[in-house]
């Protein structure tokens, strides 16, 4: 859906194309919109729009001449809550073409802020390719500009700003790029971006989610996503501790991210910086309030000790191979937006009651937390038996999913001759009894080796190691002794 500023860029493009079809009709309409004629009272001189841009009259004489080649017009007065701020919403009108404009009541005081506010306008849209730049022809008049904006927004209708994602202070609205969510119910946003948000201007979009009915192909990897998004989410709502959620980085699992994600607007990973510092500008510059992200980080231990909702994109975790077309990828994004919603209105009429959904205070396990996250989703947004994904081996998809595929030589010793592979328990940081447990009820010539190793077959380990990772993994022959 096109934003509020969008849908102030065509109108010259569609006045060329209907005179080139001789539209009469339709070119009137256009031109009334474009050349309004409005009439103005400033320092003693009558201003009058024109297509060319402002005409002053001297009152006494009559005498008139162009001070612009170019018109602003003032639509929506946009209140900026948090920063109690005041900007204007408006068109930039310039040879036929029209432009959107924002500017600030302090801008606004000032003619070459205006101006320049104006050539920026321009700029962004291309229009100075084909016509002519913004231009106060006669420096004598340019208060008069000043004056003439004062004159338009007085009477214009007021829209509520997007500055920040997430919470506000007194956890009374969440707010998303194209939705927020109160006690009294969900509605849309201004979609009109603060000029200092460049986080959320780089990384999310006001584009809304196109709602299904049927989410039989939301397939149970994308809701056990949907369940940490959950979890996740009600967690910065209680100021309880989170974890944050690895996903091994494959073309699908970044699909399927931006499919769980689209409610919330992202359409592009967060590139996080390499030092604390760096990744701290990101998340604590007011933008982003308990608002679940995905992300990536050239060194994951600039993330050490971070609690935030972040699922990261990295050479290791969560492993999301599923190829999906786009309908599947719709019947997420839809599912993942009832649910979410849902969810953020539960926590906002019910902030005591929400307590109840959390079961420990610390941070714990990824498994754990999508447990927690399908009961969260199970007692909040009226869907019985939410259905996420079983791993028949928790403990060993746990351990994969901490591990690099191109680390695995370092962890599993395989014997050619033998044809088994050796799983190192100690390197692997755990003891080897449930791991073995877990093995051998799957299959039966499990073994344990000396007083540290599981041997398994081969043949059976690496189709494991395959589907876990979603390609073959190779490992070399050490064909020794343990």
């Amino acid at each position: 859906m096109p934003t509020t500023q969008d849908q102030f860029c065509s109108e010259g493009w569609l006045l060329r194309h209907f005179e080139s079809a001789n539209k009469k009709e339709a070119v009137e309409l256009i031109r009334k919109k474009l050349d309004p004629q409005g009439i103005f009272l400033a320092g003693g001189m009558q201003v009058i729009e024109t297509s060319r841009g402002y005409l002053a009259k001297n009152s006494d004489t009559g005498f008139g001449s162009y001070f612009t080649n170019f018109l602003v017009q003032i639509d929506y007065n946009v209140w900026f809550e948090d920063r109690k701020e005041t900007h204007y919403l408006g068109r930039v009108i310039l040879d036929g073409n029209s432009v959107p404009f924002l500017i600030s009541s302090e801008q606004m005081q000032n003619p070459k802020t205006i101006l320049t506010k104006a050539q920026q306008a321009a700029n962004e849209a291309g229009l100075t390719n084909e016509v002519s730049v913004p231009m106060i022809t006669d420096p004598t008049c340019q208060n008069t500009l000043v004056a003439i904006l004062a004159q338009q927004h007085g009477k214009k209708p007021k829209l509520i700003g997007v500055e920040a994602l997430g919470w506000n202070s007194t956890k009374t609205r969440f707010t998303s790029p194209s939705w927020a969510a109160g006690i009294n119910g969900l509605q849309r946003t201004s979609k009109i971006l603060h000029p200092c948000a460049k986080t959320i201007a780089r990384y999310f979009d006001f584009q809304e989610v196109q709602i299904f009915m049927d989410y039989s192909r939301a397939i149970a990897q994308a809701r056990s996503l949907i369940a940490l998004i959950a979890a996740s989410l009600t967690r910065a709502f209680l100021n309880q501790q989170t974890v944050i959620v690895k996903v091994l980085r494959s073309p699908q699992s970044l699909g399927l991210l931006q499919a769980v994600f689209r409610p919330l607007g992202q359409v592009r990973p967060i590139e996080l910086g390499a030092k604390r510092r760096q990744v701290q500008q990101i998340l604590s510059t007011g933008e982003l309030c308990g608002y679940p992200i995905y992300a990536t980080c050239p060194d994951n231990t600039a993330l050490d000790g971070l609690n935030y909702s972040l699922f990261l994109l990295g050479d290791s975790g969560l492993v999301l191979q599923e190829c999906l077309d786009e309908e599947a990828l719709g019947q997420i994004a839809s599912l993942s937006h009832r649910i979410i919603t849902s969810l953020v209105l539960y926590l906002l009429r019910d902030p005591v009651q929400a307590h109840s959904l959390i079961t420990k205070q610390e941070a714990f396990s990824i498994r754990e937390l999508t447990l927690e996250g399908k009961h969260v989703i199970e007692a909040s947004c009226g869907l019985e038996n939410f259905e996420i994904l079983e791993s028949e081996m928790p403990l060993l998809q746990s351990l994969l999913s901490l591990m690099p595929p191109a680390q695995a030589q370092e962890y599993f010793h395989y014997d050619c001759s033998a044809e088994v592979i050796r799983i190192r328990c100690p390197l692997l940081g755990m003891t080897r009894k449930p791991l073995y447990q877990e093995l051998l009820g799957k299959h039966p010539a499990v073994k344990l080796h000396g007083d540290h190793y599981i041997t398994c077959p081969a043949a059976w380990f690496l189709d494991l190691l395959e589907k876990f990772y979603g390609r073959s993994i190779v490992l070399q022959d050490q064909s020794t002794n343990v």
